[in-house]
């Protein structure tokens, strides 16, 4: 099995050098909301929450407000813990120790504790890890470090969890040479998680097991100076996980979001590069230029790039309309790059950018230069040409009389239609830079009734040659009007999600007389509402039993046979000499008389489940009696 996952890693790492860049980054923004988030968390009375709020406002470079009350918290933790409590003391002197300016000290027992800890067969090694960097918090050295690395060798193979492992990779790399040992299990670790849309890479737990594992990792490949086995599609993707859980808001999961990107970006063996859109993705024929920006997981530059547009491809038929051209860097800004979409011609559309980069100084250790993708959209223009409005003859025995109107002005004629007519409106879009017509995703009529402001909108569908007519029933209709007659506002609405001039154009003004509505028959409420009938419920009736006469002639003939038993003992005399006097001949008999009085009661009585459940246990002893009762016979005629 090893094997195998040896064959997958290294498929992987071959993969890995064409991973795609990380897509987002740790903007200015989401910086004050992750400090706000650390913040708020100063006010708890969980010393473990604020210790990790503390550590994070220290990645963040921020200054810890209410110190005092902290170190009031953090003192009061210590005197309130108990045994095996190494991570609360951790989180207590480290907080003390981070904040430096706490007045007094801590109890004179807590290094004696979490050296007890350390030193214990029996301890975990989440609880191992705390008292180790709790003893080095306090200043102190931890004195036999390879019985710890024994005891950590003992414990992993006892437990070898995601978690265990994470927290090893972390203790291991302050164990120096005594830790080498844990190096090969990152690759035991990293093979576990879990790929989510060929993006992302995470492991079972979230954030914080991810952050942990993946930190620990790079930190115990720093201690013994050899690259840690994880291929740069999966950094890649390690921190596509990341930096998708930038909203989180517990003190422990932000702190574990700073940390682990901390230790991306500034470890010597890998480094995620992040391509992002930085400037519009909705551009125009006159405003063609788009921006990215590249950049490391923190936002900082990652120095002078190369950075191609590899391919241009407009989504709707997959067309290339650029390939292989050099974005140009911006002045004042090392993370911006510009490319001219002028070469697209304009022709609106969603595109997909493929980006590749290239440092301008080698460097090993990025990751992710090729493969980006970033999509925009270049928004046309529209045009109305060839509109036509009028009326036609409801049963179409004549052709329709429309009238040209131009865009964007109001039509100057009138327009009156009945219920014996249709409204008729015709027009073709095009687009103004190729002049061809165009279909788009929302053409609707608004007809507004003048007086009262009530709208009625209807779809104008295009035709193959995609010119758009709407045809309008006035007498079928009419209830989409509620029969209002009256002066309406014809308006058309034209909108796309790749146009740059949606419009809604008041294209005239129609009288429509619709046919009065028929009433309604008024209802006679008493008649409506008055009590139905009372429903009685009829059981079939039985069917006709026969003359008891004829019941009785049946008893009597089924009685026959046992009358004829008894006449027929009489007259040949019944001979008991060889019953034997006996315990279970007296039973069997018995039992025998009732099986058939059971079988009595259950034609009176009983049901079948019942019957059976007796017949078990009268059964059992006439079976037991009759087999007794008959080798006992047996013998006793052998004897003869």
């Amino acid at each position: 099995m090893r094997a195998v996952w040896l064959l997958v890693l290294g498929l992987a790492a071959v993969l890995g050098q064409k991973s795609q860049s990380s897509t987002d980054f740790l903007t200015p923004a989401d910086r004050l909301r992750l400090k706000s988030s650390l913040q708020s968390a100063l006010d708890s009375n969980d010393i473990t929450a604020v210790h990790y709020a503390v550590l994070g406002l220290n990645l963040l470079k921020e200054k810890v407000a209410k110190t005092e009350d902290i170190c009031k918290l953090a003192l009061s933790a210590a005197t309130a813990s108990g045994p095996n409590s190494s991570p609360v003391l951790y989180h207590v002197v480290d907080t003390w120790k981070l904040l430096a300016n706490c007045q007094g000290s801590l109890p004179s027992n807590i290094a004696k504790d979490l050296s007890s800890a350390l030193e214990s067969d029996e301890t975990s090694i989440p609880n191992l890890y705390f008292a180790y960097q709790g003893l080095v918090s306090l200043g102190q050295t931890p004195k036999d470090v390879s019985k710890l690395a024994k005891n950590l060798q003992a414990a992993i193979k006892k437990d070898d969890s995601l978690l265990n492992l994470g927290y090893l990779f972390h203790l291991a790399a302050l164990l120096g040479n005594n830790g080498k040992f844990a190096f090969d299990r990152i690759e035991d670790a990293i093979v576990q998680a879990d790929e989510v849309d060929g993006k992302i890479l995470q492991f079972e737990g979230g954030i914080s097991i991810t952050a942990l594992l993946v930190s620990g990792a790079y930190k115990l490949a720093a201690a013994n100076d050899k690259k840690p086995p994880i291929s740069g599609d999966q950094v890649t993707k390690f921190a596509n996980f990341f930096i998708s859980r930038k909203s989180v808001q517990s003190p422990k999961g932000v702190y574990s979001l700073l940390e682990v990107l901390q230790t991306l970006t500034s470890n010597k063996f890998h480094q995620p590069a992040v391509v992002t859109l930085a400037s519009s993705s909705a551009l125009t024929a006159a405003a063609p230029q788009v921006s990215v920006r590249v950049s490391d997981l923190l936002g900082r530059s990652l120095g002078p790039m190369s950075v191609t547009l590899d391919t241009a491809t407009r989504l709707a038929d997959g067309v290339v309309e650029m390939a292989k051209v050099n974005l140009a860097a911006q002045q004042g800004d090392s993370t911006l790059y510009t490319l001219d979409l002028t070469s697209a011609k304009g022709k609106r559309g969603f595109y997909n950018l493929a980006l590749s980069l290239k440092p301008s100084k080698p460097d090993e250790k990025l990751v992710g230069l090729s493969g980006a993708q970033i999509q925009v959209k270049i928004l046309g223009e529209v045009s109305v040409d060839v509109a036509e409005i009028g009326t036609a003859d409801a049963d179409q025995t004549t052709a329709p009389k429309l009238n040209k109107v131009n865009y964007p002005s109001k039509a100057t004629f009138a327009i009156d239609a009945d219920w014996h007519q249709r409204l008729v409106m015709k027009f073709t879009l095009k687009d103004k830079t190729s002049k061809e017509p165009i279909a788009v995703h929302q053409a609707f009529v608004k007809l507004v009734n003048v007086a009262n402001d009530n709208e009625v909108i209807f779809v104008a569908e295009p035709d193959s040659g995609k010119s758009y007519r709407f045809d309008l029933d006035v007498g079928a209709r009419a209830s989409d009007f509620q029969h209002q007659s009256g002066k309406y506002r014809l308006e058309l609405l034209v909108g796309d999600a790749v146009l740059a001039n949606s419009f809604s154009w008041q294209v005239a003004e129609a009288s429509l007389t619709f046919a009065p509505a028929a009433s309604a028959p008024e209802l006679d409420f008493h008649k409506v509402y008055k009590p139905k009938p009372e429903i009685k419920h009829l059981f079939r009736e039985p069917e006709k039993r026969p003359p008891a006469t004829v019941s009785t002639l049946f008893t009597g003939l089924i009685c026959v046979p046992l009358l004829l038993l008894l006449i027929l003992w009489a007259r040949i005399g019944v001979n008991i000499s060889n019953f034997p006097l006996s315990l279970y001949a007296v039973g069997f008999h018995l039992g025998l008389g009732g099986i058939f009085g059971l079988f009595g009661i259950f034609w009176l009585q009983l049901n079948m489940f019942q019957t059976l459940k007796y017949l078990l246990g009268i059964g059992t002893v006439t079976f037991l009696c009759g087999n007794k009762m008959l080798a006992k016979l047996a013998q006793n005629r052998r004897q003869r």
